[in-house]
């Protein structure tokens, strides 16, 4: 038996879709339905988590001595946030409930129930350092592995289906970000930072938007120079965004327009944290040798 744990479905799909094998059952965080398969959890070979949240870290103490092999990878590049606004809870606030819930949840069933302990296989697979030696400080007291792996292709790592990749020259492309949940910014406050970067390309200039899959799909509906697109543009005068996974495509770019932490759209010198997209191949190549 196999037993995954991610906030949601939609995160599951992003980020499992193709890391998990099929005969496994998913926990979330945020669907109280799938916390019902933890009643009836026995013989655990696999438990897969994504990320080092609260509620990961909640499934990793519960699952570490259930299971015989547990796998944890990396999902996102940036830092766990230590300090957010009042914003960001207020738009985040059902999620946080239902992570309080869930870890609560673990935490009693940890304690209260009656296991068989294994002694865990632990992984971790990695591909930005920070993420390793965060999870070498939460985790000091197991025996862990750390394996390094290649950046993920954003094409394909985080997205619900492969992103198709158009060599079409345009003039702006603009990787969307759900700055309600990022950064707890209300709607219009949104829509001010997107007429700035209009102010800050030019009135004529045609934006090219690729959604995030957590953003509302009419967000730029009100927008005329905004286009809404479903593949990326790889060759672009201006490539424009927040933190998205997505801006480590390896675009080929003149001018990098950074919205930074004061909320200003900043132009920037294109840079490329990751050389190797081979992240998927290097976990499942070692996933299998483990196996």
């Amino acid at each position: 038996m196999n037993i995954s744990f991610s906030s949601d479905q939609l995160e599951m799909r992003r980020y499992g879709r193709y890391l998990l094998p099929m005969n496994t059952v998913h926990f979330y965080y945020e669907d109280i339905m799938s916390w019902s398969i933890l009643f009836g959890l026995s013989d655990i070979d696999n438990a897969f988590i994504f990320g080092e949240r609260p509620p990961d870290m909640s499934a990793f103490y519960f699952i570490i001595k259930r299971s015989k092999n547990v796998f944890i990878f990396q999902h996102a590049k940036n830092k766990i946030r230590t300090k957010h606004t009042m914003g960001y809870y207020f738009y985040n606030r059902k999620r946080s409930l239902r992570w309080v819930m869930s870890i609560a949840l673990l935490s009693m069933k940890n304690i209260f129930s009656v296991f068989k302990s294994h002694e865990s296989n632990i992984v971790v697979y990695y591909f930005m350092d920070h993420y390793k030696v965060s999870l070498q400080r939460k985790l000091q007291k197991f025996d862990v592995c750390f394996v390094k792996c290649g950046c993920p292709d954003p094409t394909q790592y985080g997205t619900l289906s492969d992103i198709p990749v158009s060599d079409r020259h345009i003039e702006c492309f603009y990787i969307d970000e759900p700055l309600d949940k990022t950064l707890g910014l209300s709607v219009e406050r949104e829509r001010v930072l997107m007429k700035k970067l209009i102010s800050h390309l030019g009135a004529n200039v045609m934006i090219y938007v690729k959604l995030h899959p957590r953003s509302d799909k009419s967000k730029y509906s009100d927008f005329n120079q905004f286009v809404t697109v479903d593949e990326v543009y790889k060759n672009c005068k201006f490539l424009c965004g927040y933190s998205s996974g997505l801006l480590d495509f390896d675009f080929n770019n003149e001018v990098f327009v950074k919205l930074n932490e004061c909320l200003n759209w900043v132009n920037e010198c294109s840079t490329k944290s990751c050389k190797s997209l081979s992240y998927l191949n290097d976990v499942l190549d070692d996933i299998k040798v483990r196996l």
